[in-house]
């Protein structure tokens, strides 16, 4: 399983996009949390992804996780992820990611790519 380009949607409540490849064969349900740091690492939002949708084989879902905390005005973010991944057939499993980006004043995310 691999967490593919993260983002974060601001509404009434901020929730991060986690899309989840599954390149095996089996179908499994991640649990786990996000969390969204500011410029100097603090963590400024949290939430709890509750087991559920399973990730397909072969397909990319989008989980949404929910975030409480500070309020999120402009500036840089980090996005992180750490899920859990269960299924009948193996071992739980885990896998992170990251994603960097910065929140504009509309409260658009627009993600920042390093190569």
């Amino acid at each position: 399983l691999e967490i593919e380009e993260m983002g974060l949607e601001i509404g009434e409540r901020p929730v991060v996009q986690i899309p989840v490849m599954n390149r095996g064969n089996i179908h499994c349900r991640p649990e786990g949390q996000a969390s969204v740091h500011d410029a100097k690492g603090t963590v400024v939002a949290w939430g709890t992804l509750q087991r559920g949708m399973p990730a397909v084989p072969g397909r990319v879902e989008r989980f949404l996780v929910p975030v409480s905390g500070a309020p999120l005005g402009p500036g840089r973010y980090q996005l992180q992820a750490s899920l859990t991944c269960h299924s009948v057939a193996q071992l739980p499993s885990q896998f992170t990611g990251a994603q960097t980006g910065e929140l504009d004043d509309a409260g658009h995310w627009q993600p920042i790519t390093t190569r």
